[in-house]
């Protein structure tokens, strides 16, 4: 049976969790996915089982695709104090209000990554204050600096003279609030911290599994930092051991060969690049080695694999495409070079540019190719794309705000 998204997967498997070897396939796709996102300035701001959608789970198990943009925006629309997210999958920065960047995704990966591995959300979502008490618990609170910085800070943290800043209290809370705080029971109450919890789901003597279980909490813990500047990147988390699986190519063994099997459904690196390097960190508990983030073009054709792009408007539209000048703004480089008609309101398009030439995506055909944008046949409100051409795919992603409401 084919699933919808990853909510309906876990709800079919009777909320089964993920084992690790499943749990890859995805994270490397998304992971794809925020890197390119991330690269062209687009925030998605939504991310959660619900807006990740299995293409075919039961010929392809675990590709998937990333969906409903509705809310997606540019990076430099972000203002302080904005709320955003799904309760349960909503950064540090937000609920405190600081500043915004594509680190909130991040986070939110981090989040649907213990979605899939616990079986169930990992922070509450009724309550913010149970929400940060919860945060503090498995990942520390942010640092001082990002506290005091805070616009919201003060309904969750006080300076206690003997202390320092902490959390305050559930009575703290309603006094400068007024509003009762929802504590209930929750499965990782007796957890220490999130590796005391990830640890309670890893009952294996296998020597193999358990050092692939150490990468998953690295990458983990350094998606869930409060650090919103420390937290990991997407650049640097495609890096990361447990994806690129550095720590299981000496490895003879069927849980590696599953690993493999498991990975084929993932996009392709370009033999022409060389490898990703391993990342390994240790936020929030020790200082995080970075690599410095990669100056090739995006691998547009992952984008196109792994994103299902969703519009507020129905088609067909015809879109000529020029080629783009990647140092201006998104709005502005999209907008002097493509010719829409006719535009509705709140418009999130994929433009894919063709050339000639593979190895430089940059440089189009004199003349400009056309393509058709057609309803999805399942929604209105989902597009895709139909081509011809064969040649190499690079992908832009345009909002158009000049007729939102």
């Amino acid at each position: 049976k084919s699933y919808n998204v990853l909510l309906d997967l876990l709800k079919k498997r009777q909320w089964k969790p993920l084992n690790l070897n499943e749990l890859r396939p995805v994270t490397h796709q998304l992971l794809v996915a925020f890197e390119t996102l991330k690269s062209i300035g687009i925030m998605h701001t939504d991310l959660k089982p619900d807006n990740v959608m299995l293409v075919n789970h039961k010929d392809q198990p675990f590709k998937i695709k990333l969906i409903d943009f509705g809310l997606a925006t540019h990076s430099s629309r972000m203002e302080v104090g904005l709320m955003m997210q799904t309760a349960a999958y909503r950064a540090p920065e937000v609920n405190l209000g600081l500043p915004l960047s594509e680190s909130v995704d991040m986070w939110s990966v981090g989040c649907v990554l213990a979605f899939l591995y616990f079986g169930g959300d990992l922070f509450p979502y009724r309550c913010e204050y149970h929400w940060m008490k919860t945060m503090v618990q498995m990942v520390g609170q942010p640092a001082n600096h990002h506290i005091l910085d805070g616009m919201w800070t003060w309904a969750f943290f006080i300076q206690d003279g003997s202390t320092g800043l902490r959390l305050r209290t559930p009575q703290e809370f309603e006094e400068v609030t007024g509003d009762k705080p929802e504590i209930y029971k929750r499965p990782f109450d007796s957890a220490r911290n999130l590796r005391h919890a990830v640890m309670n789901y890893t009952p294996t003597s296998d020597h193999v599994e358990y050092e692939d279980w150490r990468t998953f909490l690295d990458l983990l813990r350094s998606c869930l930092c409060p650090d919103y500047d420390l937290r990991i990147t997407p650049e640097e988390a495609v890096k990361h051991t447990f994806v690129t699986m550095d720590h299981l190519k000496t490895a003879a063994s069927s849980y590696t060969d599953t690993a493999i099997q498991l990975m084929t459904v993932c996009p392709q690196e370009k033999s022409n690049k060389s490898p990703r390097p391993s990342v390994v960190s240790s936020c929030p508990d020790g200082a995080r080695d970075t690599a410095a983030p990669s100056k090739e073009q995006p691998d547009s054709s992952a984008l196109h694999n792994n994103i299902q792009t969703t519009a507020m408007c129905q088609f067909p539209v015809t879109m000529q495409a020029h080629q783009p000048t990647l140092h201006q703004p998104l709005e502005q480089q999209l907008s002097s070079k493509l010719t829409l008609m006719p535009s509705r309101q709140n418009v999130v398009t994929t433009m894919h540019f063709t050339s000639s030439s593979a190895d430089d995506p940059a440089q189009l055909p004199n003349s400009p190719p056309t393509y058709q944008l057609l309803p999805h046949p399942h929604s209105n409100h989902q597009l895709q794309i139909h081509q011809d051409s064969s040649c190499y795919t690079s992908t832009y992603i345009y909002k158009d705000y000049s007729t939102a409401k």
